[in-house]
């Protein structure tokens, strides 16, 4: 059963702003079914959100991405074992959440552009394998995701993130595929999403122009039909990021330099009707495969 996520960036900045309860009602009440979470979120933070999720009947997806100086894949041994408390950090919010699930970067420093070593490429697989296996001991999967050239350059496409995929050990993680990165990357985003197969773990949009689903050059109702036809239960979310939503560093980050002209809680409402409805045609196309 696909379950509907939404990212709390699209309507707040962090877990903890003075409007992130209401916020959390506009995600409910839209339909969805989970939250996703901006990397970083303390166990202290975790704590105070469990509840005002659970009074709305949402779960979390917890989010954590490597940065210079903490980064599981550095030559730097010290590096690595920050990056690699970063993940332990990431675990331990989840738990306190109760989240099934873990994504973003855990591989490589976010904004990495130079050439993976097959030495980082190693740690990374090493680093990211045994996370994934004490995750999964708590019953949370573990995802990566494959970001486009100018965010990350040490996974891009869904034929790297396999092959990545293969050498982690004991537990392999499951892959995060963002229509807006596949887009840039695959010259073909269907059959990149399909090609992802048992390993896709995560289906996540964001329009070429990070708005509404329906106002772009991607047709994400399309993927979303063809991954559901094709047998993928996993979650399925949707982000959209506007620069004045945001702190100026968090929207440099973000690499978001425009804004939207749009209401944040129409967006939210349309995009889950709109997730939906394809989800649910995608359910009939595969059942008329049968």
């Amino acid at each position: 059963m696909n379950v509907l996520s939404c990212h709390i960036n699209t309507l707040v900045a962090d877990v903890e702003h003075p409007e992130r309860d209401a916020a959390l009602g506009v995600i409910a009440d839209a339909g969805f079914d989970t939250v996703g979470l901006p990397p970083g979120v303390s166990r202290e933070q975790a704590r105070a959100l469990r509840e005002a999720l659970r009074q709305r009947g949402l779960q979390a997806i917890v989010f954590v991405v490597q940065r210079p100086g903490a980064d599981v894949s550095s030559a730097d041994a010290d590096e690595r074992r920050a990056g690699r408390a970063l993940l332990d950090s990431a675990l331990q919010a989840a738990d306190v959440l109760g989240a099934n699930h873990i994504t973003g970067v855990p591989y490589a420093a976010y904004g990495l552009s130079s050439v993976w070593s097959s030495d980082a490429r190693a740690w990374a697989a090493e680093a990211v394998g045994e996370f994934a296996a004490r995750s999964a001991a708590g019953g949370i999967e573990v995802s990566v995701e494959v970001l486009n050239r100018y965010e990350c350059s040490a996974l891009n496409t869904v034929t790297q993130a396999l092959a990545f995929r293969d050498l982690c050990a004991p537990e392999k993680p499951s892959l995060h595929l963002d229509g807006f990165h596949v887009m840039i990357e695959e010259a073909s985003p269907h059959d990149a999403v399909i090609r992802a197969g048992d390993g896709l773990g995560i289906l996540e949009f964001g329009q070429a122009g990070r708005g509404a689903l329906d106002a772009g050059s991607l047709d994400v109702a399309a993927l979303v039909r063809s991954a559901v036809a094709a047998g993928f239960d996993g979650p399925i979310a949707f982000e959209a990021f506007s620069r004045s939503w945001f702190p100026p560093a968090v929207a440099d980050r973000l690499r978001t330099w425009t804004d939207l002209d749009v209401s944040r809680t129409d967006l939210v409402r349309e995009s889950a009707h709109f997730l939906r409805r394809a989800v649910g045609e995608g359910r009939a196309e595969r059942g008329g495969l049968r």
